[in-house]
C-alpha cells in the first residue's frame, strides 16, 4: 500500500506507514513520491551563491576600508613643538641661522599608519631633513620663510619661520654699545676741556687749574720778558692769596667776603631775578 504522505510502500496489511507513521487508507490516491535529491540539489546551489555574494562583499568592504570610503582617517595637526634655540614674533618662530633646530607636530590621527611629508617654499631659505614624524631645519640666509606638513596632498600645518644671522645681531650690538661708549667719554672729555689763555689751545682744566689757565709749563716758557714774568709773578702770589669759593680766582681783598667781584655780583642778579620770580 503506497502512503499519501511520503509516496513510501508498505504492505497491504500496515495501517501505518513504515516511514513516516501516517495512517493508510485505500480510498485516496497515492502521492507522487517527492525527489530528496533535488531538494539538496536546490540547497547546495543557494549556498554556493550566497558564499559567492559573501567573498564578493568582504572583497569589495576591504578595498572601501583600505580606501578610506567607509573608516575615513582623521589626521590633524593642531601645533608644533621646536626643539633649540628660538624666539617668537607674533605667530612667527624666529631661528638663527646655520643652527640645527628640530620641528616636532603634535598629531591626532584615527590610524596609526600615516605618514607625513614636510616641504619650505623656499629651498633656498634653509635645508629640511625628515626623521619619521618629526624633521630637521637649519637656516642659510637671513629671510622668512613657510614650512608646510603634509600627509598625502592635504596641507596639514603651516609653520612660521624667519631666520637671522645671530652673529651680524651680536655684532651690531657690540658697535652699538661701543659707540655709545665712545660718545659719553667723547662728551665727558669735552665738558673737561678748557681754553688756554696763552696759546688757545683745548686743555684738561686740571691744567690750567695747575697753571692758573694755561695749557702748560712749556706753553708759558714761549713767552718772553713781561708775559712770563707776570705769570710767574701770579703764580707766586696764587699760593698765597686767598681764593674765590665759586671759581678759584685769587682775592685782592675780601670786600665781596670770600667771592671774587664778578661772583658776587653774579650771585646778586640771580638772587634779584629768583626775587622778582617770586613775585609775580
Amino acid at each position: 500500500m503506497i502512503c499519501k504522505n511520503c509516496g513510501t510502500d508498505n504492505s497491504d496489511n500496515a495501517k501505518f506507514c513504515a516511514y513516516c507513521a501516517s495512517p493508510l487508507t485505500t480510498s485516496s490516491e497515492p502521492k507522487k513520491p517527492q525527489n530528496r535529491n533535488k531538494k539538496n540539489n536546490n540547497n547546495k546551489i543557494i549556498g554556493i551563491v550566497l558564499a559567492f555574494l559573501s567573498l564578493v562583499l568582504i572583497i569589495v568592504g576591504g578595498y572601501l576600508v583600505l580606501n578610506g570610503k567607509i573608516f575615513k582617517n582623521e589626521i590633524s595637526v593642531d601645533a608644533v613643538t621646536l626643539d633649540g634655540d628660538y624666539e617668537m614674533d607674533g605667530d612667527r618662530y624666529v631661528l638663527s641661522t646655520n643652527e640645527n633646530v628640530i620641528v616636532i607636530p603634535n598629531v591626532k590621527s584615527s590610524d596609526s599608519s600615516y605618514e607625513l611629508k614636510y616641504e619650505i617654499e623656499d629651498t633656498t631659505a634653509a635645508n629640511i631633513k625628515q626623521l619619521g614624524d618629526k624633521c630637521t631645519v637649519i637656516g642659510l640666509k637671513e629671510t622668512d620663510a613657510n614650512l608646510n606638513i603634509y600627509s598625502g596632498d592635504k596641507i596639514l600645518k603651516v609653520v612660521k619661520l624667519s631666520f637671522k644671522d645671530k652673529n651680524l645681531d651680536e655684532l651690531s650690538k657690540n658697535d652699538e654699545e661701543k659707540t655709545k661708549q665712545e660718545e659719553k667719554v667723547k662728551t665727558q672729555v669735552e665738558q673737561d676741556l678748557v681754553t688756554c689763555k696763552y696759546c688757545g689751545k683745548k686743555v684738561n682744566r686740571s691744567y690750567t687749574d695747575k697753571y692758573n689757565g694755561c695749557c702748560s709749563e712749556y706753553c708759558l716758557t714761549m713767552y718772553e720778558g713781561n708775559q712770563y714774568e707776570q705769570w710767574e709773578k701770579q703764580q707766586d702770589e696764587h699760593y698765597f692769596h686767598e681764593h674765590c669759593r665759586n671759581c678759584g680766582e685769587c682775592l685782592e681783598d675780601d670786600t665781596y667776603g670770600d667771592l671774587c667781584e664778578s661772583c658776587y655780583l653774579k650771585a646778586c642778579e640771580d638772587r634779584t631775578r629768583a626775587k622778582e620770580s617770586r613775585e609775580n
